[in-house]
């Protein structure tokens, strides 16, 4: 009866763990990149305020205002500006301060997508601009960079585990190594004999009673 309580309880445990690894492992651990991606968004709010494609502010790309088809703003800008916008400046800033992981892999996920908008904008725009269309403005250059170091700054966030999920994770092994070691234990103990050591017992002790027998 011990022995099934222990199990039971070290059961009980090693499954109370699993569940509290899960739950901090739903967390992003604290660290410096909190700040640095979250300052990114910041980066990127400023930069739509400025020229992104000659006179056209980043905003007026982002809601494809008058301005921005006056200026040609091409597809691949407007969709640089609104995954950038979604993945850096909302789903990043809500995910960097709730310290979610889930939010954080879709922001993720969203800025290297931005990423790669950008590098096409910039190609098709330094074309547009040789043939004597508008430049792209500081503003654009401002929120590419943002976006970029953001997609780089993520990777830590991503990779690394807190301390406390850490701590967990060693606590549970011990905690199951400790229930494999008291299996073995049991089973060693409720195991039964090997007919075949039990008669070379029987065999041992009657030529020790010969023996006996005989020199006395």
């Amino acid at each position: 009866m011990t022995s099934t309580n222990s199990t039971a309880s070290t059961n009980s445990a090693a499954a109370a763990l699993a569940a509290e690894e899960r739950r901090t492992g739903a967390r992003l651990a604290d660290g410096p990149y909190r700040w640095g991606l979250i300052a990114c968004a910041a980066i990127y709010l400023v930069g739509l305020f400025l020229p992104f494609v000659g006179s056209t502010s980043g905003v007026q790309v982002l809601i494809r205002s008058g301005a921005a088809q006056a200026s040609n703003v091409n597809m691949t800008e407007y969709l640089f500006a609104w995954i950038s916008f979604a993945g850096l400046a909302v789903v990043t800033t809500i995910a960097m301060l709730a310290r979610r992981y889930g939010l954080a892999a879709l922001g993720w996920g969203l800025t290297v997508i931005s990423v790669v908008f950008a590098m096409f904008s910039l190609w098709l725009r330094n074309a547009a601009a040789a043939g004597g269309g508008e430049p792209h403005g500081v503003g654009a250059y401002l929120a590419m960079v943002a976006v970029l170091v953001a997609a780089l700054a993520y990777a830590p966030a991503i990779i690394r585990r807190s301390d406390e999920q850490q701590a967990i994770t060693v606590e549970r092994a011990a905690v199951q190594e400790s229930d494999e070691l008291s299996l073995l234990q049991r089973e060693a103990a409720t195991k039964p004999l090997n007919p075949l050591l039990v008669d070379d017992r029987r065999a041992r002790a009657a030529e020790r009673h010969k023996r006996t027998h005989e020199q006395g």
